[in-house]
């Protein structure tokens, strides 16, 4: 004869390990993604592009028909001014107008460091201007046209 009460507390039991492993999963789940990106906005460093560098991404392996600044992932390595290297993952748009020599700052709360030579800051103001003369022409009153 089958004993039932027995066969409910193995059920019970696989059920219990069941629900602690999907909590235990989704925790890890946060702290990784939380954990990554925890360092890329509180990481700070400055210093001189000695490299510049780019590798495909492998999920987008085969993937001809986006445009390269979605297949890549762009790097690149600085000297900081205590003489030490380190590898950087920088923006497709930073790694397009960079130079070899340039410097690069990131400061924290930004995810990208950005470009600091004189052309680069002139660009970034540039583009606010034009940008804050944008949201004054979409903000400003129109007058009614009078009949």
């Amino acid at each position: 004869m089958m004993d039932y009460r027995r066969l409910n507390e193995k059920a019970e039991k696989k059920r219990k390990i069941e629900k602690w492993g999907a909590i235990a999963f989704v925790v890890l789940g946060l702290l990784w993604v939380g954990g990554y990106f925890f360092v890329a906005y509180t990481s700070e460093y400055e210093g001189t592009i000695v490299e510049l560098d780019r590798s495909l991404r492998w999920d987008r392996i085969f993937d001809e028909t986006r445009p390269d600044r979605v297949r890549y992932r762009h790097y690149a390595v600085i000297e900081e001014p205590d003489g030490n290297q380190r590898r950087v993952r920088i923006t497709y748009y930073t790694h397009a107008r960079a130079e070899i020599g340039d410097p690069l700052l990131k400061v924290r709360g930004e995810r990208f460091g950005r470009l600091m030579s004189q052309e680069a800051i002139d660009a970034r103001e540039t583009s606010a201007e034009a940008m804050g003369m944008i949201y004054d022409a979409m903000t400003q009153e129109r007058e009614e046209p009078a009949d």
